[in-house]
């Protein structure tokens, strides 16, 4: 990969902009040349966790996997193995919410 020439990102929160709730706002942007790489790598472990796994506690209705209650954590461990190996860059802000 060439000085951030990406093909595609991908961005995700954890939090909340609410008063209440979580202390801290988190924004995370993930950028990368190898989408069909990517897109392999979770495909395959949603595919397992579904075969798997019938409480789709981890499983959100708009097909993103949660970490919180994730029912497999060797494939877990594995996925993230997978993801580490990518040619990637992940960019985050954090955010400190006022009155927690």
């Amino acid at each position: 990969m060439k000085n951030h020439d990406f093909e595609s990102a991908y961005i995700d929160e954890s939090g909340d902009i609410g008063a209440k709730g979580s202390k801290h706002l988190v924004l995370t942007l993930l950028c990368t040349a190898e989408r069909k790489r990517l897109n392999f790598i979770i495909r395959e472990a949603k595919k397992h966790l579904l075969d798997n796994n019938k409480n789709a506690r981890w499983f959100n209705r708009h097909g993103e996997i949660k970490y919180s209650g994730f029912p497999d954590k060797n494939l877990l461990k594995n996925t993230l193995k997978n993801l580490s190996e990518l040619d990637l860059r992940i960019y985050y802000l954090v955010f400190k919410k006022n009155g927690n």
